[in-house]
């Protein structure tokens, strides 16, 4: 399987689990004020290092074969309980650009796991390491890149 089918396949499934619940979780309104509280709490605290930090943390999980695209489902389905608390709901998702780069650099961390895991399959290690090697460099690059834009303008810094 060629790697922009397999990363493709991720995306699209990633994007699925992060918008879904906007439209399958019934969320009360008392919940919804509760969800956007805590969210905005968490997001009036963020520096660079704690958005940079949480990303890679999430993008290194995503890099175990097999449980890393379990995990990303289940992570990505419950941010997009948070973001359907909103009054945009899957719009807050659909519109934020941060949230397609932090989607993309964890299919591509999950599709750098499903390689290295065909290459542990034909006990290729030179090609395994070099996988995880891509999706570490490249998922890190990305997202500090991707953090310190996010924090400037959270911080005011840009427009």
């Amino acid at each position: 399987m060629k790697r922009k089918f397999v990363f493709g396949i991720f995306f699209a499934m990633f994007m699925v689990c992060l918008c879904l619940p906007a439209f399958i979780v019934p969320l009360s309104d008392e919940q919804k004020a509760d969800n956007v509280e805590v969210n905005s709490d968490r997001a009036a605290q963020a520096t660079f290092t704690s958005i940079f930090g949480n990303n890679l943390y999430i993008a290194l999980l995503a890099l175990i074969p097999l449980a890393g695209v379990g995990f990303m489902s289940f992570a990505l389905f419950n941010t997009g309980v948070i973001a359907a608390s909103y009054p945009l709901g899957v719009l807050n998702i659909v519109g934020n650009p941060f949230a397609w780069i932090e989607v993309a650099v964890y299919a591509f961390a999950c599709t750098c796991a499903y390689f290295a895991l065909l290459s542990i399959c034909k006990k290729d290690w030179t090609c395994m390491r070099a996988e995880f090697k891509r999706g570490v460099c490249w998922s890190t690059l990305i997202l500090v890149i991707s953090a310190f834009v996010e924090y400037l303008i959270i911080a005011g810094g840009a427009v």
